[in-house]
């Protein structure tokens, strides 16, 4: 591929729910390589299930407005608050759960990954006990 896309406005509503949405911005569908990028929203006072990503996968997180504590690990045993403009980066088989701090903003976040999360059984539901 010889070419460069370009993507301007709102990315194409991929997922939403009560809890989390993204808007896709690079993803299967307009590159050919395993790339993807979103903004990411969680809404107030909302909580992402656990989940964790395949093996060799790779995410980083650029935060941009609101509070969100990271528990991850095993069990979810370990915590950390992020912030606008924390970067975070996640490899993959590591047990996550982002959780919105506010009852009244969004958090907002730029996902950048090395795998497209839209497709099925990228985004593995994780049973461990928080």
């Amino acid at each position: 591929m010889d070419d460069i896309v370009q993507l301007s406005g709102n990315g194409n509503a991929a997922e939403s729910g009560r809890a989390f949405s993204y808007e896709m911005a690079v993803s299967h569908l307009t590159t050919p390589k395993a790339m993807f990028m979103c903004l990411a929203t969680i809404e107030p006072g909302e909580t992402i299930p656990p989940h964790m990503h395949p093996e060799g996968t790779e995410t980083i997180l650029h935060i941009l407005s609101g509070r969100v504590e990271h528990r991850y690990g095993k069990n979810l045993e370990k915590t950390m608050l992020n912030q606008p403009g924390d970067f975070i980066f996640i490899p993959g088989n590591v047990p996550h759960q982002p959780v919105n701090l506010s009852s009244t903003e969004p958090v907002t976040a730029i996902v950048a990954c090395n795998f497209d999360i839209s497709i099925d059984g990228n985004s593995i539901p994780y049973a461990g006990t928080p």
